[in-house]
């Protein structure tokens, strides 16, 4: 029982962390692909310029 509870701790565990990696590779992380700008900044200045081009 002992050692069932601790494996259901260290996969949450397991899961924060990568779901903190994602967040931080998805988000924050320049990207050589995107001009190396992190994705949320690359997305801003995607909008910024289809809305300039728009009128």
């Amino acid at each position: 029982m002992l050692a069932a509870r601790q494996s259901r701790s260290e996969t949450e565990e397991v899961q924060q962390q990568l779901e903190a990696f994602h967040l931080d590779y998805n988000t924050f992380r320049p990207h050589s692909s995107l001009g190396y700008l992190p994705p949320a900044q690359a997305e801003m200045e995607f909008y910024e310029h289809m809305e300039k081009k728009a009128g």
